[in-house]
């Protein structure tokens, strides 16, 4: 407890536990059952004048509870890195996670988070591990898990959640990017289904067409390698076309 009084020249705290009172200008008191405690500070002058302040404790059991949301990915040179968002939902701060990232191919890789999360706050994470990507039609789903050292909760806490390959059609960033010869370009099919790609130069002249049939592309993570020689330096732009939707970025060309 943090004494704030202004001239005064003697203490009396009571804890509102049944505990003995305490003189001392700023006393540390632990309360060891849970419940709603009403301590109160009486400050006296050297005339025997007195003033009373009263505050409110709640004492509640501690509570683990770390949500993990938003969980991405980028693959680069056929090597998967993950990245995900985690809340802390706790009655705690936490200053030590350990975090799990799979697939159902590879892995797991480990790594530790340090810092300090306060009840409510959120923070970004990604993977400075990478898992292999090769055969990538093979990889179904990613699942990211979170662990809390026993000092926290007192037993073991562990919490995961996955995501699908399959889910959505999703085009992934280019790489190289800038790029020499060629780039390659990934995107996630929910159903196996042809593919046209298109790449236009900043004047809106198309200079690739790319149609790539069905049964060519898996359902899940497909790359393709796009070959760029003829091509002249500058910023380019490419167009996904996947049923009805429609998936946009750029490149530079070096």
């Amino acid at each position: 407890f943090i004494n704030e009084t202004q001239g005064a020249a003697s203490y009396l705290w009571d804890f509102d536990d049944g505990s003995e009172p305490s003189q001392q200008r700023h006393p540390q008191h632990t309360y060891t059952e849970d419940g709603k405690y009403y301590p109160q500070l009486v400050a006296f002058d050297d005339m025997g004048c007195s003033d009373t302040t009263r505050k409110v404790i709640s004492v509640v059991p501690v509570s683990i509870n770390i949500q993990t949301a938003n969980l991405k990915y980028d693959v680069v040179d056929m090597y998967l890195q993950p990245a995900f968002e985690f809340t802390n939902l706790s009655s705690i701060p936490l200053d030590t996670l350990y975090f799990k990232a799979r697939t159902n191919k590879e892995g797991p890789v480990r790594e530790t988070w340090t810092g300090l999360l306060m009840p409510g706050e959120s923070e970004q994470y990604i993977f400075s591990s990478q898992l292999p990507f090769t055969r990538p039609e093979e990889h179904v789903y990613m699942c990211i898990e979170v662990n809390l050292p026993e000092r926290f909760a007192g037993r073991e806490y562990t919490t995961e959640e996955c995501i699908s390959f399959k889910t959505d059609f999703k085009v992934l960033d280019p790489y190289p990017n800038p790029a020499y010869n060629f780039i390659n370009l990934g995107f996630v099919l929910p159903f196996s289904d042809k593919v046209v790609v298109e790449v236009f130069d900043i004047f809106g002249n198309r200079v690739i067409e790319k149609n790539i049939p069905e049964i060519s592309i898996y359902e899940g993570i497909n790359f393709i390698k796009l070959e760029l020689h003829n091509l002249a330096n500058g910023m380019y732009t490419y167009r996904v076309r996947y049923r009805d939707e429609v998936v946009a970025g750029r490149f530079v060309k070096l």
